[in-house]
């Protein structure tokens, strides 16, 4: 289908509206990118000199801007802030914190109530809640799509101390940095994605260490009936081998829709043994737990 653009006077089906069609789009994709690199220099200069006008409040919880553009301590979701940071030093886990607020439909900054583990992450992260900024921490990749993408040593960053009103204490805030430090190397040092777990019934989960391989216990089962505690690299494809140690995984069901797709499912063949086959029921290891809490505590 031809089209005809009348200010330029061009036909699309035209040799040369072809032509000049991709020579205009790319002057104005060019001016495009001039107008974007202009508009960054702007604000790059301004977070040179300490403004944080330029920084929207509506992305992050607790503030709001006053007429003047600065940054003022918004006290509904002050509250908000002040629970998070409270509720991780007594001990709550983040997907935890995330869960209760979305239980009780706690509204997010930009509105939005489904909270996640992340989003509780960013705030007891984030700075700004002692009071100071740090700009550009992240920036536009591509000026077409808009992409933002974190700033890695890309782009000079600059800080800025007390440049607003605190709604975390600079000691408390220092505390839960040195918090989520200490849990990252526990995760690092036992082979673990995250220090808290959300399994209902696993209250061990990620808290027992096997003294061979320094990972974690699971709960495991016979025939889905006897439980207990074993090393987690006993059913994976690392850790430290047995010798002559082989295992055979418990029978699945053969439950199924299609009698076809129960013939052709194979019994378990026999896997090599990793690490410590030590199995600890449930039942010991909850009733050593509870003597060791009364000697701790009554003793």
């Amino acid at each position: 289908m031809d089209i005809f653009f009348e200010k330029e006077n061009i036909y699309t089906l035209d040799t040369k509206g072809e032509l000049l069609i991709t020579l205009i789009a790319a002057v104005a994709q060019n001016e495009s990118l001039n107008l974007s690199e202009n508009v960054k220099w702007g604000i790059r200069r301004k977070y040179e000199r300490g403004d944080i006008k330029s920084i929207p409040s509506g992305k992050f919880l607790g503030y709001t801007k006053n007429n003047k553009g600065e940054l003022i301590i918004h006290e509904a979701q002050a509250a908000t802030v002040r629970r998070i940071y409270q509720d991780f030093l007594d001990g709550w886990g983040t997907y935890q914190i995330a869960s209760k607020l979305t239980e009780e439909n706690v509204p997010m900054a930009f509105g939005g109530k489904g909270w996640c583990a992340d989003h509780v992450k960013k705030v007891l992260i984030n700075e700004k809640y002692k009071g100071d900024t740090r700009f550009q921490k992240t920036y536009n990749a591509d000026f077409i799509t808009k992409r933002r993408v974190t700033n890695k040593g890309e782009l000079p960053q600059y800080y800025l101390k007390d440049s607003h009103p605190a709604i975390i204490d600079e000691n408390l805030w220092e505390l839960v940095q040195l918090e989520i430090k200490r849990q990252k190397s526990y995760c690092d040092k036992y082979h673990l994605k995250t220090r808290y777990h959300n399994e209902q019934g696993f209250l061990f989960t990620g808290k027992i260490i096997c003294g061979v391989c320094n990972n974690t216990f699971v709960q495991d089962f016979d025939n889905y009936e006897n439980r207990f505690w074993r090393c987690k690299t006993f059913h994976g494809k690392r850790g430290t081998p047995i010798k002559d140690k082989m295992f055979t995984p418990p029978m699945k069901k053969r439950w199924s829709k299609n009698p076809r797709v129960i013939s052709r499912r194979k019994d378990p063949l026999p896997k090599q043994m990793y690490c410590t086959h030590v199995k600890v029921e449930v039942k010991v290891l909850e009733q050593a737990f509870m003597d060791a809490w009364t000697i701790l505590v009554v003793v």
